[in-house]
């Protein structure tokens, strides 16, 4: 495992989470104008989505690729993939619904019908009016866990022949060329830019050799990739929105230089401290991801409940938004830190007892 690659888990999964948190603070009935100061310093945030999608290309691929052309390791695959994204989204998504029903019942995070129910315990794609812009009800952010669902299906054909993960590629490349599966929500989804971050990473994934590049590539390649990085997250800071370019498709490439840097740094023999505060934040991203939405709804309760009697946090200001944005953050990751260890880890070490028999 990549120590350096978790750690970049774990800035990712925080992105995400400031960028979150900052946007249901801003509402107007909830902090308003006190948390626009920190809304536009985490604007940014979202590009931790291409991060992940570049990332999960890269690792699934590279963990694997000594497997593709054996057909019978395609089903101990599957079910290693299913292990590592069903139990503890499953326990996330049963709380969560049990919360909306009782405390909630007209929320519309709720699936609206059985089969939708149906649907999205299983993290099948979804039309994206379901709910919002996500097309995933309950747990919003588990869209994008449709996708990894997808690829994770896509790339057991490599199992067969390696080849054949050309075919979906060329059907993805087509169909954003011409639309050759016509113009429906279906259509949209397999041609969306992450999928070609998917690709990317899982293209590196496959194709970069096992041999160490020489360091001196490394620190350059993580140069470019880091402060491109950086250079555009500044840039939206400044400029919200305001430029035409495809920031997914960049925010992706500058960080699949960044990965590669990191990979061949740890080729040459550095890694970092596995006991960093960030390797145990990397290692607790899929809980972070997941509980983050919850968290910060149920959070939000005692804050609103201060700002009402008190005001103290309108009369800081920006300050006041920052430090809530702030508190509310690190307790999550606290959070997701303690659901690592004492949930999801023995959660999924129990699926993969049950299901030693078939993943040997």
């Amino acid at each position: 495992m990549y120590l350096s690659l978790q750690i970049c888990r774990a800035l990712a999964a925080l992105m995400v989470v400031c960028f979150h948190v900052s946007g249901h603070l801003h509402r107007a009935d909830h902090l308003g104008e006190a948390a626009a100061l920190a809304h536009r310093l985490c604007s940014f945030g979202d590009a931790g989505v291409p991060f992940f999608f570049v990332l999960s290309g890269f690792i699934v691929t590279r963990v694997h690729r000594h497997e593709f052309n054996q057909p019978a390791r395609a089903l101990p695959y599957l079910i290693k993939r299913a292990i590592r994204i069903y139990p503890i989204y499953w326990l996330v998504f049963g709380v969560t619904y049990v919360g909306l029903r009782l405390m909630s019942p007209g929320n519309p995070l709720l699936p609206p019908d059985t089969p939708t129910l149906l649907w999205s315990v299983l993290l099948l794609p979804q039309r994206d009016i379901v709910w919002g812009m996500s097309g995933a009800p309950v747990v919003f952010v588990a869209w994008t866990l449709q996708y990894e669902i997808a690829f994770y299906a896509l790339l057991a054909l490599a199992f067969v022949r390696t080849w054949w993960l050309l075919l979906p590629l060329l059907l993805v490349l087509l169909n954003r060329a011409w639309s050759v599966l016509g113009t429906d929500w279906w259509s949209y989804f397999i041609s969306n830019n992450l999928v070609m971050l998917l690709a990317l990473g899982s293209a590196w994934g496959l194709l970069l050799p096992v041999a160490a590049l020489p360091r001196k590539i490394a620190a350059w390649l993580i140069a470019v990739g880091g402060l491109g990085f950086l250079t555009m997250a500044v840039w939206e800071i400044g400029f919200p929105r305001e430029h035409d370019i495809n920031r997914t498709l960049v925010y992706g490439v500058f960080c699949m230089v960044l990965v590669l840097g990191l990979v061949a740094l740890e080729d040459s023999g550095w890694r970092p401290s596995s006991n960093s505060i960030w390797v145990r934040l990397g290692d607790a991203s899929y809980s972070l991801y997941l509980i983050h939405a919850p968290w910060m709804s149920l959070a939000t309760l005692p804050v609103l409940a201060l700002e009402r009697h008190t005001h103290v946090i309108s009369k800081l200001g920006g300050w006041g938004g920052g430090l809530t944005t702030a508190a509310i953050t690190l307790c999550a990751c606290w959070a997701a830190l303690q659901c690592h260890v004492h949930i999801e880890r023995p959660l999924t070490q129990f699926a993969k007892r049950l299901a030693a028999g078939f993943t040997a």
